[in-house]
């Protein structure tokens, strides 16, 4: 019969439990257990241009060629550059524009978007800091060759005393944790790893007014993964190699999340981009 393993595990039918597998990443329920062996490479630790390969000698080490750096996911060495795309050529796969009382505008994708206890007010959205939130449907795929690109801005309605959650990976078996919040004056980010341990890294906000404008860009490519902050003319930036369990499955909530309280002020521009905007390079 099937046994069914959480990403990161695979059945071992000796020990008749879930082993640990870094690259494994097929989805449950498998008929064999043998076929969640997805691949037989895995990485060497603080080094992603190397991995290590499975042979009848044992686990030898493996450059990549020059350019690219290794990818659990994909099970190989992928590129390790950003290429920017003209604003015309670069599209949102997903937008949330504010601009309706009734309903929310979405881009070019299927997404669907709902949202509880948020008022509309010139083309943002006013969260409470209880219930309010907006949720987003997502698509598990996550192509290796295509980078993923998420945006917002926000503002604080009051200077922030204990953690607040912008945006949320929404909760379910299937999907990893990713958090971002405000935290004692600084964005933090939260994700887990397929090795279940928590990667947690902190983007400073000295600076920033609570009550101005700030726009956050994400962006994901392979195992790295690219934070910048911006308000009026001071921009953090921080870049982090992390290995992480998908947080697409489920959907993300902007403005709320289930591990923490909700966020008090006004979330705007929302989008997900399946490729890098030339205007990334503006804000660093």
């Amino acid at each position: 019969m099937p046994r069914c393993c959480p990403p990161g595990y695979l059945y071992d039918a000796r020990l008749r439990s879930c082993a640990p597998c870094i690259a494994c990443n097929d989805t449950c329920p498998v008929m064999e257990y043998a076929k969640q062996m997805a691949c037989s490479k895995y990485p060497e630790f603080n080094d992603i241009t190397v991995y290590r390969k499975w042979t009848k000698d044992g686990a030898v080490l493996v450059p990549c060629e020059e350019g690219t750096i290794f990818n659990t996911q994909a099970c190989g060495c992928v590129s390790a550059s950003i290429t920017p795309r003209p604003l015309s050529q670069c599209q949102p796969s997903m937008e949330v524009n504010f601009r309706s009382e009734s309903q929310f505008t979405l881009g070019t994708s299927q997404n669907v978007v709902k949202y509880e206890q948020v008022r509309l007010v010139n083309n943002q959205g006013v969260f409470n800091g209880e219930e309010a939130r907006i949720n987003v449907e997502t698509t598990p795929e996550n192509p290796y060759d295509q980078p993923l690109v998420m945006r917002f801005e926000y503002v604080e309605a009051e200077e922030l005393r204990e953690p607040k959650a912008i945006v949320s990976s929404s909760r379910c078996q299937s999907g990893g944790l990713f958090l971002v919040s405000i935290d004692r004056g600084q964005l933090k980010i939260e994700m887990s790893s397929y090795g279940k341990t928590p990667i947690i890294f902190r983007l400073p906000t000295d600076g920033f007014r609570p009550t101005a404008k700030k726009e956050v860009m994400l962006i994901h490519s392979g195992d790295t993964f690219n934070f910048i902050a911006k308000s009026g003319s001071i921009v953090y930036a921080r870049a982090t190699t992390a290995r992480v369990l998908s947080y697409l499955n489920c959907g993300l909530d902007f403005g709320n999340s289930e591990w923490m309280k909700g966020f008090n002020g006004t979330i705007s521009r929302v989008q997900l981009q399946r490729c890098v905007p030339d205007d990334f390079f503006s804000l660093v």
